[in-house]
């Protein structure tokens, strides 16, 4: 008998432990989901801002406007790609492919964007973009197990949960 409960109590043990990990996936994704939602909100909002710039301008825009303008519609066709991507639940590295092209087309459009000369909104509206897309990569960092974003990652600190380190230690035995 004793040999059957703590087989029982094993067993309800390691389905604890699968679903305390499953949600805390979940967790992840629902965080990442959330960014991703936000950075395509942003995106729509700056893209309404700097056309609003452009029309009270005098005259007609500059070659580098037009072209600042360009790559904000870029800026915003990916961050519409990456929540879809994100929403149906793409692989991981096709996420983080679309967030690769995201980040290269933000570090263009920012230095652009000082390059022209925008208005102190837009310039605010791109940088409140940047702080999202931070938060966007680092939860796909999060979401797909990598904790080389946090201070001290590979000096032999241990950044999991305690219940993470717990299994680790327990698989090792």
């Amino acid at each position: 008998m004793k040999t059957k409960s703590s087989l029982v109590g094993s067993v309800m043990m390691a389905g604890m432990f699968f679903f305390v990990a499953l949600s805390a996936h979940a967790g992840h994704d629902n965080d990442l989901l959330c960014q991703a939602r936000a950075m395509d909100v942003s995106s729509d909002h700056l893209l309404t801002q700097y056309r609003k710039e452009l029309k009270e301008g005098h005259g007609r825009p500059s070659r580098d406007e037009t072209r600042l303008l360009q790559e904000i519609c870029n800026l915003e066709t990916l961050a519409d790609r990456v929540r879809s991507a994100v929403e149906n639940r793409e692989s991981p590295s096709c996420v983080r492919t679309w967030m690769q092209k995201l980040r290269s087309a933000y570090n263009c459009t920012r230095s652009l964007a000082d390059h022209v000369g925008a208005c102190r909104c837009t310039k605010g509206m791109i940088s409140n973009f940047g702080s999202q897309l931070c938060a966007a990569e680092r939860a796909l960092s999060s979401s797909c197990g990598r904790d080389d974003h946090r201070f001290g990652f590979g000096r032999g600190n241990d950044f999991r949960s305690p219940i993470g380190q717990a299994l680790s230690r327990f698989a090792r035995r």
